[in-house]
C-alpha cells in the first residue's frame, strides 16, 4: 500500500504528464491538497518538497507553487533538478522573509533556484524534512535548526553525505556542518559595554532560553562576560529565562517579577530579543514604570518592532538578508565541489542606539 504522501506525489506527476497542469500553472495550496486527501500538511510538505527538488514544480514566496517549464518531469528532474536548493525555515517571520531574500539574491546571480519551505520548529520535524528532501535528490539545502542539539546524531551523519547543508543562525554542536550566523557573543557584549559606560550596574537578564541554541548562549555569555569583566556582579534573582509564549503570559510574569523586586535607582532590562523587549514595554506601562527614566530596555534582532515602540528600543542589528545570502555563497561553493572545508562564518552585530536608554 503507497504511503499517503507518495499518492499524492503521484497524483502531481501523473496530473503534469497529461498536461492537466501545465507549465507555469499553479497548483492548488497545500490546505487544499491537505482537505482533498484528507491528511496533514506535513504530509503534502513532503510530497512536493520532493517534486520541487525533483525540478517538477517550483515555489514562488507569497504566490503559490507552480509547474516547471519542462513538459514532462523526467525532463525537469534532467534540467532543473540539480538547480534548485531548499531552505527551510520554523515560520513566516520578518527574519525568515530576509533570510530568503537573501539567498535568493545570491542564487538567481548564479543561475540557481531557491524553494523556501516552513517547517514546525521541532528536531523531529526538521529530521523528517530534510530526509524527504534528500530521498527526492535535492542538491544542497540551508536550514534553521530548531537548536543546537543534535540528540540522535541525525546531523553528524548527514555531514558524511555528498549532499551539502548549511545552516543559519545557529551550529548544530558536534556536526561538520557549515554554519552562517551573527556574532551574537560580540553583540551582547558591546551593548552591555554601551550601558555600563552610561553608568548603569543594575541588571536584569531576560530570555526565552539559555542554553538550548548557540544563539542564547553566546548572547548570555556576551553578556556576563563584559559585567564580569568590569567587576559587576548579576545575581540569582536577575536571571529571568524559558519566558512562556503566548505574550499576555509574558506580560503577567513581567509584572509579578517587578512587583516583587522592587528597586530604588534606575535599572536595565536586557532582553535577548526585542519581542521581549515589547513584552516588557507591556509590563513596564501597566506598573507606572516610567521607561527610560525608572528603568532603561534594550534588546537584540532590531526588528521593526524595535522603532516603532515608544520610546524606540536600543538594540543589536542581525544581518539577516547578509546570512542568507552568504549561507547560499558557501552552499553553491560546496554543491559545485570548490570547497570542501567546513566553515562557521560569523556576522558582525551593530549596535542601534535609540532612546530606551537612560543616562545616570
Amino acid at each position: 500500500m503507497k504511503s499517503k504522501y507518495k499518492v499524492i506525489l503521484d497524483e502531481i506527476v501523473t496530473k503534469v504528464e497529461n498536461a492537466t497542469y501545465r507549465p507555469g500553472d499553479m497548483i492548488p495550496t497545500e490546505h487544499d491538497f491537505a482537505a482533498l486527501y484528507n491528511v496533514s500538511r506535513t504530509t503534502v510538505q513532503r510530497a512536493l518538497n520532493i517534486l520541487v527538488s525533483k525540478g517538477v514544480i517550483y515555489r514562488i514566496a507569497g504566490k503559490g507553487t507552480f509547474v516547471s517549464d519542462s513538459q514532462l518531469p523526467g525532463q525537469a528532474a534532467h534540467s532543473n533538478g540539480d538547480k534548485t536548493f531548499s531552505l527551510l525555515l520554523p515560520n513566516h517571520s520578518q527574519e525568515s522573509i530576509q533570510y530568503a531574500r537573501g539567498a535568493q539574491a545570491y542564487l538567481e546571480r548564479m543561475s540557481y533556484r531557491l524553494s523556501t519551505h516552513f517547517i514546525e520548529k521541532h528536531y523531529e520535524n526538521a529530521i523528517s524534512e530534510v530526509s524527504a528532501l534528500l530521498d527526492g535528490g535535492c542538491p544542497g539545502i540551508i536550514l534553521y535548526p530548531a537548536s543546537s542539539e543534535d540528540r540522535d546524531g541525525y546531523f553528524r551523519q548527514l555531514a558524511l553525505r555528498d549532499t551539502p547543508i548549511v545552516t543559519i543562525d545557529k551550529e548544530i554542536s558536534g556536526s561538520l556542518l557549515s554554519s552562517v550566523a551573527s556574532n551574537n557573543y560580540m553583540g551582547a557584549y558591546s551593548l552591555a559595554e554601551y550601558l555600563i559606560s552610561n553608568g548603569h550596574t543594575d541588571f536584569i537578564y531576560i530570555s526565552n532560553g539559555r542554553l538550548n541554541a548557540s544563539t542564547l548562549a553566546d548572547r548570555y555569555r556576551g553578556f556576563t562576560d563584559c559585567l564580569r569583566d568590569k567587576g559587576i556582579a548579576l545575581g540569582e534573582d536577575n536571571v529571568m529565562t524559558n519566558i512562556p509564549y503566548p505574550d499576555n503570559e509574558a506580560v503577567d510574569v513581567f509584572k509579578k517579577y517587578f512587583a516583587k523586586h522592587p528597586r530604588k535607582t534606575p535599572f536595565v532590562a536586557f532582553c535577548a530579543h526585542d519581542r521581549i523587549a515589547s513584552n516588557v514595554y507591556h509590563a513596564a506601562y501597566e506598573l507606572n514604570l516610567r521607561i527610560p527614566e525608572t528603568m532603561s530596555v534594550v534588546g537584540f534582532d532590531n526588528l521593526e518592532i524595535a522603532a516603532m515602540l515608544c520610546p524606540s528600543l536600543t538594540t543589536v542589528a542581525q544581518p539577516f538578508f547578509e546570512i542568507g545570502r552568504n549561507a547560499a555563497k558557501i552552499l553553491v561553493r560546496l554543491h559545485e565541489k570548490r570547497d570542501n572545508t567546513t566553515q562557521h562564518m560569523k556576522l558582525s552585530t551593530p549596535l542601534i542606539i535609540r532612546n530606551s536608554v537612560t543616562v545616570i
